[in-house]
This record gives structure tokens, sequence and C-alpha cells, in this order.
């Protein structure tokens, strides 16, 4: 686990350290499941989920949860 070293406001320290399960430097938080397949993947994300094809559902591991608490769609930060 990392120490505190002067948490800004609304930060928190995950129970682990990301870089202990990195791959090439790339730390995944979650994932992402829906019933697409090569082929039938919609090339428009926006126009899918503007006409109901959308169905696919972000699933973020526990540790990262926290961290993402307030953020919304599309919301620039």
């Amino acid at each position: 686990m990392l120490e505190d070293k002067g948490l800004r406001e609304n930060e928190r320290l995950v129970g682990m350290d990301p870089k202990e399960n990195d791959d090439a430097r790339l730390s995944f938080i979650g994932r992402l499941k829906s019933n697409w397949a090569k082929g039938n993947c919609p090339k428009n994300l926006t126009k899918a989920r503007d006409i109901g094809q959308s169905n696919a559902v972000l699933i973020i591991d526990a540790p990262y949860r926290e961290g993402l608490t307030g953020l919304d769609i599309g919301m620039k930060i």
C-alpha cells in the first residue's frame, strides 16, 4: 500500500499499489461488457446510443470506484 504523501482534497489511497500490477506500464481499472462482436459492433457509438443500440456496461474494479465518485457521462474536468 502507498504511504500518505499529503493527499489533496478528494484524493483517496487504494488498498494496493497499481504499479505492482502493471502490464507494460498500463494498469487496467475495469472492463467493458457487451454482446457486440467483430462484424456487429456499431461504427458510431453516439449514434448507436441515440437509437437505443448501446448495450455496453462498464465495470470498474472495486479499488478504483471511490475515485470516480461524482463523475458524470460527458463531464469535462
